[in-house]
């Protein structure tokens, strides 16, 4: 049996911080998570809205811009949108975890399990 001096529940933003924290001490540390990596902000929730939406602000925007000095009102390519999207977060699950693990202090990372 592994001893650890933490047990992280969770490895979003803040479990994150907590852990690179505890690591610069030398604790060993078990990052346990019983979903996607990284948390709900950067995979589902905070990051990939930003995303979205900074893309259909900008279109937005052209529209008012008609007749000054824009000649016509840009478009969303939903395709190529979502297409971009998942390259770019699909990939952060993974990221997420290979950062913990690189994390000195013996960092682990672990599937949720029953404890």
């Amino acid at each position: 049996m592994e001893l650890y001096d933490y047990i992280l529940l969770g490895t979003g933003p803040a479990g994150y911080k907590l852990a690179k924290g505890l690591a610069s001490d030398n604790h060993r540390m078990l990052a346990v998570e019983p979903d996607l990596f990284g948390g709900t902000c950067p995979n589902v929730g905070c990051e990939p809205k930003i995303f979205m939406e900074g893309a259909v602000r900008a279109a937005l925007a052209t529209t008012s811009l008609v007749g000054k000095g824009i000649d016509q009102a840009a478009t969303v390519d939903w395709a190529t949108l979502m297409k971009t999207k998942k390259a770019r977060f699909d990939s952060w699950p993974s990221e997420t975890k290979a950062i913990y693990e690189q994390l000195p202090g013996g960092t682990r990372s672990s599937p949720a399990t029953r404890l």
